[in-house]
């Protein structure tokens, strides 16, 4: 009789140990980047020889992984591809640019950061639609339509 209780106390304390262990594991694998654009919105920025619209974008991760934002698209093209270093600001020369570092942008799970992206006045017209994409590490795009008032 006492032997039946230990094999079953034993039995049990496995079996726990067992269930604890692979949630651990499911845990891992099931993470997951989700990146939400809450607010977005577009200023003219007047300048001496050249005006700039200015995309004000404020990303929040919602998801359970931190991902990195590696580049950014404005209507399907890089903003390298405009001759533009990464990593400038507001008061460059230049048709488009963006607040993205060479690296990148990392966002942890919860963090909310801002993104900035500016275009020559002269390459868009007011009341033009822009494609903004945000495109992940993981291959993700996130993308936002804005009209330059």
């Amino acid at each position: 009789m006492i032997a039946t209780v230990i094999l079953v106390a034993i039995t049990i304390a496995i079996s726990i140990s067992a269930a604890y262990w692979m949630s651990g594991i499911s845990g891992q694998y099931s993470g997951f980047e989700k990146v939400e654009i809450p607010t977005a919105y577009c200023t003219l920025t007047p300048g001496v020889n050249n005006s700039k619209w200015g995309l004000y974008l404020s990303l929040k991760n919602s998801g359970s992984n931190p991902t990195r934002i590696i580049y950014v698209m404005v209507n399907n093209v890089v903003v390298s591809e405009y001759n533009i270093s990464a990593g400038g600001s507001l008061s460059d020369t230049g048709s488009i640019g963006t607040s993205l570092s060479e690296n990148g942008l990392a966002i942890d799970s919860g963090e909310t950061v801002n993104v900035y992206v500016w275009i020559g006045e002269d390459r868009f017209s007011s009341g033009t639609s822009v494609s903004v994409h945000l495109h992940s590490i993981s291959g993700i795009d996130y993308v936002k339509l804005l009209m330059l008032l």
